[in-house]
Order: C-alpha cells, then structure tokens, then sequence
C-alpha cells in the first residue's frame, strides 16, 4: 500500500510538471556532460504522505532549478538498471519519468550497498564523458529502526576517486532520518565536495534552492516574506522587478496544500496563471513556482491565502542587462585615468531610458576603498552623453598593483540594483627625461647637441626603438633647420635607452622643442610628452664701453642785445602736431590691415579613439563673435566638457597658441603638462580635459575632400 500511494503521488507531481510552462518554454538543447544522479534509498521511504509530497516536490524543484540539464536515476538496491541520462526538456523525459515511477514504487529486495552503487555510478559516468560539473544525490529517509545501508565497503576509495573526477556527493535526507546516518553521509559528502541537505518545510528545502541557484550561476533566492497562516489571515508581499528583467521566478514553500495565490502587475491587473504567454504556475505539494516572462517593471502586488501552516515567499529573476567595466590595460602610475564601464544587453552596449546611477567602488592593493560616481552626461569624465558608456575621471593613484572594483547599477525608483566585479591595474610607465645641454647662441649652419633624451622606468633605464621618440619643434620661420635624435649606445635589437638632441639651425630665431615617446606598452597605447624647451639662435649682443665725455668748457660772456622789431607774419603749424597725426593715421592703417589679415580657425580636434571632435574651419560662431574675434575661438563654444575656460587663438596659418583663462576650474593639460597661462600647440600636441584625451591636427579625417590645413589670412 505504501508503494502504491508513493506511486500515486510522484505520478501527480510528473503530471503537472508536464501541464506546467517549463518544457513549453525550453528550447531543444543539446546533450551536456552536465549530468545529474538521483540515487534513491526506495527501501527506505515508508509511504508516509507527508514524505511523499516532500519528495514529490523535491523533484519538482530540482528539474525546475536545472531545467534543461540531462538527469540519470538509480535505485539503491539495483544500481545497474539506470535510467537515462535525459534532458527535462527532451519529448522523451515523460516516457522516462513513467519508467521512474515504476522504479520508485518497488523493490528488488538486495542489499541496499551505497558503495557498490557509488562504483556502478563511476562506470556509468565514465562511459558518459561527464563533466566536472556532474553531481550525484542520495536520496534515504532510513530510520534508527531500519536496517542501515551498506557504508563500508570500499566506501574509502569510492570517495577518493569521486573527488578526483570532481564529482561531489550530495546527501538528501527525509525528516526522521537517523543522526548517526545523517552524520556519515555529511562526512563522506564533504570529503567529495559536496553537502548535506536535510530536507523540511520551508528552510530545508529553501536551503537546497538558493544553494542550487548558487551553484549553477542564477542568482540567489530573495525573501519575500513568510507567516503561519490560519484561517483568517494572508500573506501580503511586494515584488520590485527592474527594467531588462527577463524571468521574474517565485517560489512558495507551504505545509498545507490548500493554499490561494494572487498576483498583481504594476498596473494593479491581476496575472493570470492560464495565460501561458506570460506566465505559468507549477503546483506541487509542498512547493508553487510561478514564473511570469518580460514582466513589467515596477512593483508587483502578492497576496496568499490558506487554512493553515507555514508559508514562505522567495523570489529570483533573471536579467537581459550586464556590468562590464570598460579595459584600457594597465592605468600609468601618477596619472589621472579615465573609469568606464557599459550596460550590455546580448553582448551589446545598450542606452537606458530610465533614471539610473552606477558606481564604482575601488579598493587599493593597501586595502583603501574609495567609491566614484559614473555618469553618461557628458560631464566630469563622461565625452559623450547618452552613449551608453558611463564615465568618471579618477585622480592619479601612488600604488602600483591591482585595483578591484565593484559595480552597482540601480534604478532609485524601483528598488533594485544589478551588481559586477571586475578589476584594473595601475603600474609604472616609460617616460623621458631631458636634460639641456646648449640651447643659446646657436650658430645658423652649424651642428650643436642641444640636449640628452634619457628614457626610463621610475628611473630605470628602458630601451626603445628610436623612431618611437619624436622631436618636434615649432617656431615662427618656415624652415627652422634639421633636428636629429641620435643614440648613445645601442643595447640590442636597434634599441637603446640613452639619446643625444642634435640641432642644425638654418636662420635666426626663437623655438620651442618638445620631445614625445609613443609606443604600446602592457596592452595599450602611451604616449609621454616632455616639458617644452626653448632654444635660440638669437646672437647675444655684447654691450662695449662707450668713451668718457670730453670735458665741459664754460662759453665766454656775450653782452645782451637787444631784439630787433620785425613784422608780425602768420604763426606756422606746429611740427609736433604733424608727427601725431601722422601716427595717428598710421596705427588706424595698421589695425585695418590686422584686422583684415586676420587668420581664420582652422585644424580639428580628434578624440582618443580616433574620432573627429570638432572641425574649427566649420565651427558655427555667432555672428558678433566671428566678426570681433576671428581667430580666437572661447573653448565655451566648442560644447567639450572640460574645456570651457580655454582659449585657441590663431596666430598665424602655421601657430595655434592655447590659454587658459583665470575663471576656469578645470584642470587641462597640453602634451601632459598643465596649461598655465599660454602655450603654443601644433600638429599632433595632446589635449587633456575632464580625463579625456583629444589631438590636435592639421591632417583632415579620413575620406575627407579637403587637402591638409593650410588656412588664408585674408578675408
């Protein structure tokens, strides 16, 4: 009798598995080396009802948590009539889960030999190809007054060759399972890996849930609430389900069968269980799982009622939107970086409509946790808003290392948050030292070594190739002279770390000299810009004394005359007037000449990846502006972050001086050193502002009609 009514119920619960929505929404899939083993101490379930629904809904749960997964069933006591393995989702698992039926509801009346079974199970397995991620469970209810199974024999070296595989063994236990049984399988179990799962109603079996959740990267189980009903009284719970949520999953565990359930969408509509397009209700015993697929996001209205007993409301949701943080390689040691990361969705990056917040906690290899706020407005290290890439600029850090860092993406309206782990590393990079060697009264035709390039790691030489290192120089003559990079000595491969700054002038004048190593270096792309050097072929003139005076030698007295009358004549025009009208009229000339000669903007800015940021030839001024500042553009209205109080003024169709106005908070810097005052910038001079980094060139974008900039400087 007690067979037949165990029969009876796993039969039911197999029937509504069937009924319910878990296979109709599983897509085929192919056969995995994932198995799971479910070995069954038969002998030992007495028929009780209440170990029946326990059982029958333990199954239930189980497929459900690995829904899709191949399983193999065994009996204890005839270990080589294995059924399986069959995935829960394939058109055959019905057929087999009859034939489970079958198996569960006799006896062979054999020895009840766990270690003889664990060693079919290895072969079993073995001939599979199984997986490192295949698990066994045993499933017993034996009580101190059965007869317990056999543990013995050879159950040593089954559990070493079980670990090796990495196959851990799970124990189940019914309630009023013996203790000292209880306690050998939590040993053998933890020797293999696995755990022991003493099953109850609810913290038994919400225990094997949120573990198995766990386990196979779902997620975890989350309270909704739990009461001991009576007759009078009801389960009121809110769910919070987020945007991108694909899968809202919840999981009642009730004593009492006769339980109502109430669902209710944001909207205030209720959700019913028939409508198989959006949601779907499994009931078993012990146990209702409800599923409602591409919910609304908002909060979600539960009510449960009853006659009697415990139930607990769990909930666990799967979600189309992921973290990832934004690689760069390693961050340069005493350097501003720049912190990104992305929502993706199917491995896209994907823009969210709604009201959201990301941060970013960043812990130190000392420990110091530190969190930043990413935006994708545009500001404060973000370049461009609503490009679904979140942004912040961090200060420069003084530790080398690994820096983890914690992403949490939330919805303050909603009540729920989506959280990443991800890390970056911050290490020492090459840089230049230069050291001026003669940069005065250079000779026009003459070659002078006017300075040593020495190229480093903190300090350590760090050889590289030449043409990594670019000397460029401007000044106001067109043809400035040669300038040669030279080295020292090399070490290898045509490397060296050691270079001499050769200079030919070839006419008189005042340059500027920056010296720029770009090169890859630990997965990503540096560039290093020195501090600019002045150099000068100016002659220097040398002041020569002038004679003494002669000396003074006092005139002889002349007696006074007196004046003679002349006829009074016209007063002429003062000399001193003319000359000032003559300046006057000068300086008016030349200002309308300057005014009319001025050079037009011209060049454009490229940001880090490339990409063509601002064209000053096609830059759209007001009217006034254009025509009172021609060649000064106001970093205000390029619309960069950053830049606001910067100044571009054109000085010439080859010079580009950029300044930093006093009312401006941001810091910028060109070619790595802060822009204080004026600096003069040229083709290829690095912009920084806000943590982002920009280039200026005269070379337009590619497919591009336009030839390289060569601006006019008349109207």
């Amino acid at each position: 009798m007690k067979k037949t009514l165990l029969s009876i119920s796993i039969l039911v619960a197999l029937v509504l598995w069937v009924g319910g929505s878990f296979g109709s929404h599983a897509q085929a899939q192919q056969p995995s080396d994932k198995i799971t083993v479910l070995i069954f101490d038969r002998a030992s379930f007495d028929g009780a009802q209440a170990d029946s629904d326990l059982i029958n809904s333990f199954l239930g749960l189980i497929f459900k948590l690995k829904e899709g997964q191949p399983f193999a069933f065994v009996a204890l006591d005839d270990p080589f009539a294995t059924l399986g393995p069959i995935e829960t989702d394939s058109v055959e698992f019905p057929a087999v889960r009859r034939e489970l039926d079958v198996m569960l509801s006799g006896t062979s009346g054999a020895a009840r030999d766990l270690s003889g079974a664990l060693a079919e199970i290895y072969n079993f397995l073995g001939s599979e190809r199984a997986g490192a991620q295949t698990a066994i469970y045993f499933i017993t209810g034996s009580t101190d007054e059965m007869t317990t199974p056999v543990l013995q024999n050879g159950l040593v070296q089954m559990v070493h060759l079980l670990g090796e595989k990495g196959w851990p063994l799970h124990s189940v236990t019914l309630p009023g399972a013996s203790e000292e049984l209880a306690a050998v399988l939590s040993a053998i179990s933890k020797d293999t890996g696995g755990e022991s799962y003493p099953l109850s109603i609810p913290d038994g079996m919400e225990h094997f849930a949120d573990r198995i959740l766990r386990l196979e990267a779902k997620g975890s189980l989350t309270e909704l609430g739990s009461i001991e009903l009576t007759a009078n009284s009801s389960l009121e719970m809110t769910l919070h389900i987020a945007p991108g949520t694909e899968a809202a999953n919840m999981i009642f565990f009730r004593e009492d069968r006769v339980t109502a359930f109430r669902i209710k969408n944001p909207d205030g509509f209720e959700a019913s269980a028939g409508d198989r397009t959006s949601s779907s209700l499994t009931e078993l015993p012990n146990l209702v799982i409800w599923q409602i697929l591409d919910p609304a996001p908002g909060k979600w209205q539960i009510d449960a009622r009853g006659v009697e007993g415990v139930i607990s409301g769990w909930h666990y949701s799967t979600n189309k939107y992921s973290l990832m943080l934004q690689s760069f390689g390693a961050q340069p040691l005493g350097q501003p970086a720049t912190l990104a990361a992305y929502v993706f969705e199917h491995g896209l990056p994907v823009v969210l409509e709604d009201e959201v917040t990301l941060t970013a906690r960043i812990t130190s290899p000392d420990g110091t946790t530190v969190t930043y706020s990413l935006n994708d407005r545009g500001k404060l290290g973000d370049a461009v808003a609503g490009d679904a890439y979140f942004a912040a600029t961090i200060p420069p850090q003084t530790a080398e290392g690994d820096y983890s860092v914690e992403l949490e993406l939330s919805w303050p309206k909603l009540e729920h948050t989506i959280t990443a782990r991800d890390s970056f590393e911050i290490r020492s990079f090459p840089s230049l030292a230069v050291t001026p060697v003669k940069v005065d009264d250079l000779r026009s035709g003459e070659r002078t070594k006017i300075a040593t390039v020495f190229a480093n790691i903190n300090g350590t030489p760090f050889a590289v190739f030449g043409e990594r290192i670019s000397v460029d120089m401007a000044t106001v003559v067109e043809e400035p002279g040669e300038i040669e990079l030279v080295p020292q000595r090399i070490i290898s491969e045509g490397k060296a770390s050691n270079f001499d700054v050769f200079y030919t002038p070839a006419k008189e004048t005042l340059s500027t000299v920056i010296v720029r190593l770009n090169m890859e270096y630990a997965g990503r792309m540096h560039s290093y810009s020195t501090d600019s050097m002045v150099v000068s072929t100016l002659r220097t003139l040398v002041a020569t004394p002038q004679p003494p005076p002669p000396p003074v030698v006092a005139p002889t007295p002349v007696p006074p005359q007196l004046p003679a009358l002349e006829p009074v004549k016209s007063a002429p025009v003062p000399i001193a007037l003319v000359i000032v009208l003559a300046a006057v009229s000068l300086s008016i000339l030349g200002l309308a000449a300057y005014w009319l000669t001025r050079p037009t903007p011209f060049g454009y800015l490229y940001g880090d990846r490339g990409q063509l940021v601002i064209d000053f030839s096609t830059l759209q001024r007001r009217p006034v502006m254009n025509l009172a500042f021609r060649n000064v553009v106001n970093g205000s209205e390029l619309g960069i972050s950053g830049l606001e109080g910067a100044k571009f003024t054109f000085m010439s169709s080859q010079q580009v001086v950029m300044s930093s106005g006093q009312s401006s908070h941001a810091t910028v810097r060109v070619n790595n050193q802060p822009l204080i005052g004026q600096m003069s910038i040229h083709d290829n001079s690095w912009i920084g502002a806000a943590g982002r980094l920009y280039s200026f060139s005269t070379t337009p974008p590619a497919g591009s009609t336009k030839g390289a900039v060569a601006p006019a400087t008349a109207d």
